[in-house]
């Protein structure tokens, strides 16, 4: 259930609520619970949290080990996160994605200490937060708007997360990157913000993940958008393979991995 929430974010949009939360604690202290916010980014279910918990205790049960979960709980600290009991275990659901994507990572990639990561739309910071309590990352670099940048700033800061970095798109260098993430962001852009991803990140990483949504399938909105085909990522990169969203939350979804 939502709380109640000021007026100050009334028919606020998504990046207006970001830079009220970077500018208010007021704000900061439950902008995971805000209807506009919600809408674009924490709105994970309780079932699909349960079906990460089973894809983890499947591939990378130790992640659920006391010892790493107390860290990864503490991503719920700020912003009034959903947290749902999932037996004796206490967290949001959006913290669980975070998780299984750190275990597909570590399943497909292996040891990610002293890796430099892109993660193209980085939200909050949460997945940032994630990977970075359990590897020592040598440079973490969010791209994503202006405004949600100025939070994840914020947020990152808070949990004295270290190594990490923000841009937004036009103040992008190329750059070679050991691996770059996007969970759903990227497959949501326009094709010419997708062209300048791919040549100053993509093009230089070594590895990828990138988690596909076709939002001409899933959101009526987005019919103004001519965003790369389903054939086009597979055509990335030249060693592209792609793999499964466990679980499915799109019948449409898949992961670009490379």
């Amino acid at each position: 259930m939502n709380i109640k929430t000021s007026s100050i974010t009334a028919n606020l949009s998504y990046s207006d609520v970001c830079l009220q939360a970077a500018n208010s604690d007021e704000i900061f202290n439950k902008f995971k619970n805000i209807p506009e916010y919600q809408e674009a980014l924490e709105h994970v279910t309780f079932e699909q949290g349960a079906g990460y918990i089973d894809v983890i205790k499947r591939d990378n049960p130790i992640l659920l080990e006391k010892a790493n979960i107390d860290k990864f709980k503490t991503n719920d600290k700020y912003g009034t996160a959903n947290i749902c009991r999932y037996g004796d275990l206490e967290i949001s659901p959006s913290t669980l994605r975070y998780i299984k994507v750190l275990s597909d990572l570590i399943k497909l990639f292996g040891n990610l200490d002293n890796f430099k990561i892109a993660e193209i739309g980085g939200g909050y910071g949460g997945q940032c937060k994630i990977i970075t309590d359990y590897f020592n990352i040598k440079d973490y670099h969010i791209v994503d708007l202006y405004e949600v940048n100025k939070l994840s700033e914020k947020y990152l800061n808070k949990l004295d997360v270290k190594n990490a970095r923000e841009s937004t798109y036009d103040q992008l260098n190329t750059e070679e990157y050991d691996l770059v993430i996007s969970n759903y962001a990227y497959t949501e852009l326009d094709r010419p913000l997708q062209d300048i991803y791919k040549n100053k990140i993509i093009d230089g990483s070594k590895n990828g993940y990138i988690t596909c949504n076709f939002v001409t399938h899933c959101f009526e909105w987005s019919s103004k958008f001519t965003s790369y085909s389903k054939e086009e990522l597979i055509n990335l990169k030249s060693n592209t393979n792609t793999m499964i969203e466990e679980p499915l939350t799109c019948a449409t979804n898949f992961i670009l991995i490379w």
